[in-house]
């Protein structure tokens, strides 16, 4: 792995149009940049108090309907990593490990801090650090 980690942006070039893709969704589930309130807030995040009117009330049908796509395509990677681990982990981290270092998808620090999926005015993407537990 690159001793910086491989950003979401970066994950999406390289993921985005293999059956692999639904990891770089999962890189942005875990920080918080899938764009869906169901998905993004976590138990730091103060309470908004909202009216509950039909045009919020149809924003968060939106938000659901964001999330529960993601998170059923994320569940059908899990199943297909699970049916052989081995094989299927080493084959998603070639893929993963070859964008980290093709110049044509990792591009410049500047394009790394801008997520490609970034979803009306969503947060910035950060580069996803290597945990000491899988760099090792």
């Amino acid at each position: 792995m690159p001793p910086d980690g491989i950003s979401p942006a970066q994950l999406h070039k390289a993921l985005d149009l293999t059956p692999h893709a639904a990891a770089a969704e999962f890189a942005d589930w875990t920080w918080g940049q899938t764009g869906s309130v169901f998905l993004d807030c976590d138990d730091e995040l103060e309470v908004v108090d909202t009216d509950w009117s039909d045009e919020t009330v149809q924003e968060l049908v939106g938000h659901w309907r964001t999330a529960s796509a993601l998170m059923e395509r994320v569940y059908a990677l899990e199943c297909w990593l699970e049916r052989d681990p081995t094989a299927h982990f080493a084959q998603l981290l070639e893929v993963a490990l070859a964008a980290a270092s093709d110049p044509a998808i990792s591009g410049s620090n500047d394009e790394q801090e801008t997520n490609s999926r970034e979803l009306d005015g969503g947060l910035p993407a950060t580069v996803i650090p290597v945990p000491p537990s899988i760099a090792a």
